[in-house]
């Protein structure tokens, strides 16, 4: 079923320069639930993270010019 509108999905990438040029990777998918709530699942992790909001992934993640939140919706 087709996920509600007021649901975000975002993932976060890596960056990585290799000899053959970037490479990018996702290495977490996320949702923002209507109250601003989040969840994240990392990719190295087998365990959902849960986050009063999409700042407090930023500040914990997103910390270097490699790493970016990308929204889907």
């Amino acid at each position: 079923p087709p996920i509600p509108p007021n649901f975000k999905r975002f993932i976060i990438t890596k960056s990585e320069r290799r000899e053959t040029g970037i490479v990018e990777a996702i290495v977490a998918f996320g949702s923002q639930c209507p109250d601003w709530k989040c969840s994240l699942l990392r990719v190295d992790q087998p365990d959902f993270e849960f986050f009063d909001s999409v700042e407090e992934i930023v500040n914990l993640y997103v910390q270097d010019a490699e790493t970016e939140l990308v929204w889907l919706d």
